[in-house]
């Protein structure tokens, strides 16, 4: 009889284990279509800020007075498009990790890009151990950035916001224009200084952020690297300048531009260099109109 109960009380233990596991994850998951319906609510909102027809796009008139590496890198990476792209989105892949001494994550996320107007919404799932995942949303929008992370979709872990958050989503928009190239010829934002055949700064202002990036190009014209001494970094709980740098990758054509299809991204830490991120483009695509149909 002993035995039986004890059976009993094992089985009950057992299935009501079971039915609190599964009881979360059910949490989880609606969790996660919340936190992506606000992302696809935010993702509508960046993108009707450039909505509207097509427009011409006049390469060599836009480009006549900026240094030759840049001239350079744009016929090689517009390839002779002749509308503006307003707004682009893309999928990727890739790995990230926290410190040095950590291992790499597995990282699968989509990035939204407003061309126009500086802006974009980061949305990846990091996977941190099996059935452990975290949930991030990176945004710059109307000069304001933020980053929103959840653990499991459900726990907040960051909501990071405020004057250095701004200017760090802002130089991400910046970093990132590789993958929609006639980004740099917003000259409401950006301005381009001379540097050597090889180099070009580039000086983005928007409103009351200011930042510089130097990008390095290759022989064949392409972007290879991105440095500044602008964005902030979390140390012990403050917020530092520190030099951040991007390395650009196997380039390959995607929706007519030619962009980098990878990217490592470090920051340069006592002199040396501590890569966090490596992403692998997996698609691009781009709108003239400013929104996508689907």
């Amino acid at each position: 009889m002993t035995f039986r109960r004890n059976k009993m009380l094992v089985v009950v233990i057992i299935s009501g284990l079971l039915f609190l596991i599964s009881g979360f994850y059910l949490l989880f998951g609606i969790n996660g279509i919340i936190f992506s319906r606000m992302v696809n609510r935010e993702v509508d909102d960046l993108f009707n800020v450039c909505a509207g027809e097509r427009e011409d796009f006049d390469l060599e008139k836009l480009t006549a007075d900026l240094p030759e590496p840049v001239r350079k890198y744009l016929r090689m990476a517009t390839n002779g498009i002749d509308y503006k792209a307003k707004s682009a989105r893309m999928t990727h892949g890739g790995e990230f990790r926290l410190s040095p001494d950590q291992p790499w994550l597995k990282i699968k996320g989509e990035e939204y890009f407003t061309v126009c107007k500086p802006g974009f919404i980061w949305h990846a799932r990091l996977k941190m151990l099996p059935m452990v995942w975290v949930e991030a949303r990176d945004k710059f929008h109307n000069g304001r950035g933020s980053m929103y992370i959840k653990l499991q979709s459900t726990f907040t872990v960051a909501d990071s916001k405020g004057p250095e958050m701004d200017l760090s989503s802002y130089l991400r928009w910046a970093a990132e224009i590789p993958w929609f190239p006639q980004g740099f010829l917003a000259d409401d934002y950006v301005t381009w200084i001379p540097v050597d055949k090889r180099q070009a700064k580039a000086r983005f202002e928007y409103d009351s952020l200011k930042g510089e990036c130097l990008f390095s190009f290759d022989d064949e014209g392409r972007i290879i690297e991105m440095q500044s001494d602008d964005r902030f970094r979390e140390v012990e709980g403050k917020q530092v300048k520190t030099r951040w740098k991007g390395y650009y990758s196997e380039y390959r054509e995607m929706g007519g531009f030619t962009i980098p299809s990878c990217c490592e991204v470090v920051w340069v830490i006592d002199g040396e260099e501590f890569c966090y991120a490596r992403f692998r483009i997996d698609k691009m695509e781009y709108s003239y109109t400013g929104v996508f149909s689907d």
